[in-house]
């Protein structure tokens, strides 16, 4: 046809009374359809390619048989496992006791209408016997003749990320316990003065923020400089650390408990920062110093009286 268009042409024969005459023909305009029909094509090859080259293992399992229907090349990599030989597997083959659970907990929730979250971490033993932690999403489920029939998965491995966060808490665990054998409280602060890790003897000076950013928490505090006037919220040493400045030995301070009592601190703060320099927060030490406190006014009530022994009675 004219304009690039496409024509299916076809004829039907005119037979009266059994002799043909000629012939009716048909012109249908299938341009249209031919378009859908390549598109398809098309869009077919772009899934199978995304499904084959995705940087993630992309699943599909059939639920009434309990078994993968297809496997990517990246689910062949990481499990160790060939095509045909995943085809062969199914979940319980590969999935340690726990993850097992959630899986067919997440089935029996789905075949009974509930709703399950789109993503679900699983342990899976690769073929060469190491265990992987995996970030899958579920969220594709095909249904047949009405009835749910398999899920489409997306797998990302996590078992790297999940080793370093491991490996950090450890290492959380035991800075813990290393603050919590100091005799003075030591606070890590973010850039908002929030605390992030503290020991317990912290926690009764500082809980959610650091004292020169909680207008409740001033009311505790009070320092004066060397002529006797309150030093400003703003100069206490955890607000300075976080513009920069290292306060130490630190500044006194009288503190009142929960109990209103009165105590005698020593306060210093130094900022910490990223490699490249930037301010990330601070570290502050609190010590109680109540006790050098009061040695120190009985020092000066000694000396007093003593100064006045003397001026009662001088030496010959």
């Amino acid at each position: 046809m004219r304009g690039g268009r496409l024509c299916l042409r076809d004829y039907v024969p005119i037979v009266i009374n059994g002799k043909i005459y000629g012939r009716l023909w048909q012109h249908l305009d299938i341009t249209e359809r031919t378009r859908i029909e390549q598109d398809l094509r098309d869009s077919e090859e772009r899934y199978r390619n995304i499904i084959k080259y995705a940087p993630a293992a992309i699943y599909e399992i059939d639920i009434n048989g309990n078994r993968f229907i297809s496997v990517n090349d990246i689910a062949c990599e990481w499990s160790g496992y060939t095509n045909q030989e995943l085809l062969s597997l199914s979940p319980k083959d590969i999935l340690d006791e726990d993850s097992l659970a959630r899986f067919r907990k997440r089935i029996f929730q789905k075949l009974g209408g509930e709703q399950v979250e789109d993503t679900v971490e699983y342990n899976i033993k690769t073929k060469g016997g190491r265990w992987l932690t995996m970030a899958i999403n579920t969220s594709m489920f095909r249904y047949k003749n009405g009835m749910f029939d398999s899920v489409l998965a997306v797998a990302h491995n996590i078992t790297e990320r999940k080793e370093i966060e491991r490996a950090l808490e450890e290492n959380e665990k035991r800075l813990s316990a290393i603050l919590e054998q100091l005799p003075v409280g030591v606070g890590v602060i973010d850039g908002n003065g929030i605390p992030i890790l503290t020991n317990s003897i912290m926690q009764k000076y500082m809980s959610t923020m650091i004292p020169s950013r909680n207008l409740e928490q001033q009311q505790r505090w009070q320092s004066y400089d060397n002529e006797g006037r309150p030093v400003p919220p703003e100069q206490w040493p955890g607000a300075r650390a976080l513009r920069g400045e290292s306060v130490d030995p630190g500044m006194e301070f009288t503190y009142i408990d929960d109990e209103g009592r009165e105590n005698w601190t020593q306060v210093s703060a130094t900022p910490f920062r990223s490699v490249g320099g930037a301010i990330q927060g601070g570290i502050a030490i609190i010590q109680d110093i109540s006790e050098r406190k009061r040695l120190e006014e009985r020092l000066r009530q000694i000396n007093s009286e003593l100064e006045a022994r003397i001026r009662e009675h001088p030496p010959i």
